[in-house]
């Protein structure tokens, strides 16, 4: 999906967005940017490599969870949900070390009411 956007996203029209400075410069030329998003940290596979080799390629943010659980934490179709794992707040942590958007929109409620850890 990743050489789908380069191939087929990314142009003069959409360019992709890499950094804050990218995101205003796109909005004061009125021009279109896109920002390369992973949906869902089971794509991770539990490693961190692959985090960081996404962040090589592009991608600036990432979904923790899709509605169930995953290694990272329980999602918000989850009938007893546990939280962060530890595994998740590793990787929250190298998202912040790199920059990248931590979008928590399909945590389960437990998470939204204690997510100190996320810083941003």
């Amino acid at each position: 999906m990743i050489d789908i956007f380069y191939q087929k996203v990314a142009s003069d029209q959409f360019r992709p967005i890499y950094t804050k400075a990218d995101l205003a410069e796109r909005v004061l030329k009125g021009e279109k940017g896109a920002i390369l998003f992973v949906e869902g940290a089971h794509a991770l596979e539990e490693s961190m490599v692959q985090l960081r080799t996404w962040f090589r390629l592009g991608v600036r943010g990432m979904t923790l969870t899709w509605n169930h659980g995953n290694a990272l934490a329980s999602g918000n179709g989850e009938p007893n949900p546990g939280g962060l794992t530890l595994f998740g707040r590793e990787v929250i942590d190298e998202m912040n070390r790199l920059g990248m958007i931590i979008d928590v929109s399909h945590l389960a409620p437990i998470l939204m009411a204690s997510s100190r850890h996320l810083e941003t």
